[in-house]
């Protein structure tokens, strides 16, 4: 029986991504600030048979939003390009992200 799916990682100092779900590989480091994510906030997104149905008739896949702690900063240089100078950190998960249907996702 196969398992499609990725895992949403919030590591201990607030950062945010998304990685790809390889069972028995674990979790890498943190990609902005390389802390050990072992002990991270995680939430499985379970996409093998796609998203499911909800009673009020929208769509959710598993993905969770995200409760905002810091926004970040940004900065234009003098080419005229953002560049990102803080990232921004969240707290922890939300709701179900949910869609009207499946033609959004």
């Amino acid at each position: 029986m196969s398992y499609e799916g990725s895992v949403q990682i919030i590591c201990k100092n607030g950062h945010y991504s998304v990685e790809g779900y390889d069972y028995g590989c674990g979790y890498p480091s943190c990609g902005v600030c390389g802390e050990d994510i072992s002990s991270a906030s995680t939430n499985d997104i379970d996409e093998t048979n796609g998203c499911y149905r909800l009673s009020d008739g929208t769509c959710a896949c598993g993905m969770r939003e995200l409760i905002l702690k810091d926004a970040g900063k940004s900065e234009i240089c003098n080419l005229g390009h953002a560049h990102v100078t803080k990232e921004p950190t969240y707290s922890g998960f939300g709701n179900v992200v949910k869609f009207s249907s499946h033609k959004e996702i």
